[in-house]
């Protein structure tokens, strides 16, 4: 087992999520699931793994995906947008595709 301090940094300020127990140490780009308010399951994308040159650990540096039960939705769901595609349904997929930060304003 694996107990790894979790940071997310899905905003301008990083913020401590603690000490995290894993089976496996995740690597860059795996999801890993943290229970957030409510013991609702939320997804958070590992961005970076900082390694302990004292053998002290590893620290996850993570973004935030979703809630679970949406994360899981999006991976499953189309993945492009195409001609004959309801216009508020291409809107949609577009927005959930390019995440919040990167939307037009």
């Amino acid at each position: 087992m694996y107990e790894l301090i979790v940071v997310d940094v899905t905003s301008d300020t990083p913020v401590g999520m603690g000490v995290q127990t894993f089976k496996d140490s995740p690597l860059r780009g795996d999801w890993i699931e943290v229970d957030e308010v409510n013991d609702r399951g939320a997804m958070f994308e590992v961005v970076r793994v900082a390694h302990s040159s004292t053998g002290d650990g590893s620290d996850l540096y993570v973004k935030r995906v979703g809630f679970t039960a949406d994360a899981i939705k999006k991976l499953c769901g189309p993945k492009e947008i195409t001609a004959d595609m309801d216009p508020e349904e291409a809107a949609r997929l577009y927005r959930e595709m390019m995440g919040p930060d990167d939307q037009l304003q």
